[in-house]
């Protein structure tokens, strides 16, 4: 039981702590605020199932499941966000500067 929650919080040390590897700060907040969202939601998530378990069975595995992904998942969304929003100021850099248009 101990090594779950030992487990448990050196996951969130880590999620946490890429936000120190960020140097701009307006990148630091929308990482904290992906992580809120996330987390929020992943409890939501595990509460609403568990509850819902108890009139209808549901797999304990498909509970947790869903709810570890949305755990872990901000890095990557936030990683696919940094990615799509620098997608995009090549883009518009490429729209505003090409002189044969």
């Amino acid at each position: 039981m101990i090594g779950q929650f030992a487990v448990l919080f050196f996951m969130m040390s880590g999620i946490l702590g890429i936000r120190f590897l960020l140097e701009d700060e307006d990148d630091i907040e929308r990482y904290k605020i992906i992580v809120i969202i996330f987390w929020i939601t992943s409890l939501a998530t595990f509460i609403g199932l568990w509850g819902y378990s108890a009139f209808s069975p549901i797999p304990i595995s498909v509970i947790i499941g869903i709810s570890f992904i949305l755990f872990i998942s901000p890095p990557i969304v936030f990683g696919i966000l940094k990615g799509i929003c620098y997608l995009l100021e090549l883009i518009i850099a490429d729209l505003c500067h090409n002189p044969f248009k």
